[in-house]
């Protein structure tokens, strides 16, 4: 996020209003105004200044918004009252009298809890939309899986496609500059089998196969993994054995896909850090290639 950016997100912020061109501005005619030259190293520190201000701002304001709701929901009577209400609609009389409270102490219990709640979805919801995951994000649970994830500018139609279609695995499988598919195969049913070559610039090949285990289109796939031993003919071969799984999901979010591979069961640390060098590379290619089709 570039500084305009980041100043924008401030604005929606209560209670806060800046400008970033009115106060830096400001600042360095005071400055000048003095006779105090700004160097641009210094300029850039002041302007990283201003943002860790804010920065103690947002922390600070929604810290109290925080702070008022735990506190509202530690009392036992609004407790009990909000135990009452999650059995369904209830009139204010009810309410009040199991608690021998008048109908203005019942309003003023309520109003505590509503207020600070209604707060932070108000302010949530005014927020501007954040550019989350426009990169790959490599998670690594534990020493067995590891998980990739990355938002597509595609519907989850098209991702699911574009994943499965043996012809467009061609194109987008690129683990490493210079590799290319020569054949794929999909035989896209639970039972069916798959088998993707891939041959390295000096002719070396990694082919990899697998059996689907799940197949809900557009939104989910489930299938194993495993390499063929040598890997070079143009039919099924005989493999390694160290056969791991295979999750994806396509959730649809609005417009877009939220893309989850999570690649678990692997024997070592050292295979799962491997693929998931490798899994980083290769959906890096193919998002730029689903988001072009």
């Amino acid at each position: 996020m570039d500084l305009d950016e980041f100043w924008g997100q401030v604005q929606c912020l209560p209670g806060l209003r800046p400008n970033a061109g009115e106060v830096e501005g400001a600042f360095f005619d005071r400055g000048l105004e003095s006779g105090l030259e700004i160097s641009k190293d210094e300029r850039i520190y002041l302007r990283w200044f201003f943002l860790q201000t804010i920065f103690n701002h947002m922390v600070e304001y929604v810290s109290k918004m925080l702070d008022q709701t735990f506190a509202a929901l530690a009392d036992p009577t609004r407790r009990r009252i909000f135990a009452q209400l999650a059995k369904g609609d209830g009139c204010v009389t009810a309410l009040a009298q199991p608690h021998a409270m008048s109908l203005a102490g019942i309003g003023s219990f309520g109003r505590g809890i509503w207020i600070s709640s209604k707060n932070i979805w108000t302010n949530y919801k005014r927020r501007k939309p954040n550019k989350m995951m426009i990169n790959n994000e490599v998670l690594k649970p534990d020493d067995a899986t590891l998980v990739v994830r990355r938002v597509l500018k595609a519907t989850p139609e098209l991702a699911f496609e574009t994943w499965t279609s043996a012809e467009h695995i061609q194109q987008w499988m690129r683990p490493d500059p210079g590799m290319e598919v020569p054949r794929a195969s999909m035989d896209l049913r639970v039972g069916g089998k798959f088998r993707i070559q891939m041959k390295m610039p000096d002719g070396e090949f990694f082919t990899a196969v697998g059996v689907f285990q799940e197949v809900k289109a557009p939104t989910r796939l489930v299938y194993t993994w495993d390499w063929e031993k040598d890997g070079s003919g143009a039919e099924f071969g005989e493999v390694e054995g160290k056969t791991s799984l295979i999750t994806v999901e396509f959730l649809q979010r609005g417009e877009r896909t939220e893309f989850v591979l999570t690649h678990s069961r692997f024997a070592t640390v050292e295979g799962r850090d491997s693929h998931a060098r490798g899994w980083d590379k290769i959906v890096e290619s193919f998002a730029t290639f689903v988001e072009k089709e």
